[in-house]
């Protein structure tokens, strides 16, 4: 959970607000378990087409997604061991 006070837009803590669009997005394509590229990650969550691109990026240089380049678009799958062995590192902290 990021920590810090952040910014505020309309009330709301951005810092907090990425935090669960990371979180949905993660969870999306773990539960779809199939490639999916950023056009279909933005309609399914509702979250912007910037935001959707800047955060799966983050996630991959995270080693959470994988990617592959296909034509001029970019799809991503869960990397579903690199996860499970994080939340099992944080759990035996």
């Amino acid at each position: 959970m990021p920590r810090g006070n952040g910014f505020k837009v309309k009330g709301k803590n951005l810092r907090l607000v990425h935090w669960e669009y990371r979180q949905q997005i993660l969870e999306l394509l773990i539960e779809e378990g199939k490639p999916m590229c950023i056009s279909d990650v933005a309609e399914e969550t509702g979250i912007s087409y910037p935001t959707t691109t800047l955060i799966l990026m983050e996630l991959a240089l995270e080693t959470k997604l994988n990617y592959t380049v296909i034509g001029n678009s970019k799809v991503f799958t869960a990397n579903v061991k690199s996860v499970v062995e994080k939340l099992e590192s944080r759990k035996s902290q």
